[in-house]
């Protein structure tokens, strides 16, 4: 019975987990117990560590301590709750900015902690631990620092950097943890230091709402036609000889008190041709209502067909914020 219960449980544990990932609130609004978390994170993780430590001995001297045993049980529940949280609070926003491969490390890590006999079982791995520290705190700060610092995203990167240093921080002297602990130092800051903008860790609260291609006669903002994904040359070149311009829209979402300047690349199979910061400075606002934002160009050289025109947008050219593209055939 304790064993149909147990698993009763589970499942139960699991279906309100997986609710809540559709039901939670989401917005700027909402971040006080994202803070929480986030600062209460890594002491959780370090009284983890000690607790089960302590226990660890307890056992090997064949001693038991019912109220040790108990807090190791909190303690367990508590970590495990708040990384719930903080995966699940990140998981739309790694889906409106378009960056797959991090939504799908953060799901998998999620599936970990919703899922009691996989977090039973992984708990007392160091690199788990580890992970599951790092990637909670990279998801939560990604996603508050500018609430913080909206003045500052030129050192988003380098505080990112750091806060990751201190997550990696080593607790103990000890082969195992020494050596994963340096290996995810390494790749944490290949990753937010020396990749391209495109493939590091990205912003969470700033993001480009649908950036799309128009036509635009006059340089107006009002007088932006959209134009389909697939477009013939004919077409893009008959627009061009008829006066209009072509222009890349970014209807940009941020949070309040965030001022800063668009760049907009733009390549025609992968040659660049030009590289504007757009003059109208993006106003955040606690709605998540995109700042209307775009450019337009006139002067093109020749395309053909299966031609690539790509705009990149990005701001402090180092936080890529996504990109559209327009085929032409």
């Amino acid at each position: 019975m304790n064993s149909w219960w147990r698993k009763a449980l589970t499942l139960v544990f699991l279906g309100w987990g997986i609710y809540s990932v559709f039901m939670m609130k989401r917005d700027f609004q909402h971040t006080t117990r994202l803070t929480i978390f986030l600062l209460a994170l890594v002491p959780m993780f370090l009284l983890l560590h000690l607790v089960g430590r302590m226990a660890t001995q307890h056992e090997a001297r064949g001693q038991t301590s019912p109220r040790l045993k108990a807090v190791n049980w909190l303690s367990q529940s508590i970590t495990q709750n708040m990384t719930q949280y903080i995966l699940m609070f990140s998981l739309p926003f790694f889906i409106v900015s378009q960056r797959w491969v991090y939504l799908g490390i953060t799901i998998i890590l999620l599936a970990t902690t919703l899922w009691d006999a996989w977090w039973k079982t992984l708990l007392p791995i160091t690199l788990y631990r580890q992970l599951l520290r790092l990637w909670s705190i990279l998801c939560a700060g990604s996603f508050l620092y500018p609430f913080v610092w909206p003045g500052h995203l030129s050192n988003f990167y380098l505080a990112m950097a750091t806060g990751a240093a201190l997550a990696l921080f080593p607790t103990r002297i000890d082969r195992t943890h020494l050596v994963s602990s340096t290996i995810l130092q390494a790749l944490t800051m290949v990753n937010l230091l020396l990749l391209p903008p495109a493939y590091r860790f990205p912003l969470l609260s700033v993001w480009v709402s649908k950036p799309h291609f128009g036509t635009n006669e006059d340089q107006k903002d009002h007088g932006v036609t959209s134009i389909p994904t697939n477009w013939s040359v004919r077409e893009f070149n008959q627009s061009l000889t008829d006066g209009s311009s072509i222009c890349c829209v970014a209807p940009l979402v941020a949070p309040p008190g965030v001022r800063e300047r668009i760049t907009q690349e733009w390549t025609l199979d992968g040659r660049l041709l030009e590289k504007p910061q757009l003059k109208s400075t993006i106003q955040g606002n606690a709605d998540q209502r995109g700042f209307h934002s775009f450019f337009c160009k006139r002067n093109f050289p020749p395309a053909h067909a299966e031609s690539i025109l790509r705009c990149r947008l990005s701001l402090q050219e180092t936080i890529f914020l996504g990109e559209t593209t327009l085929k032409l055939q």
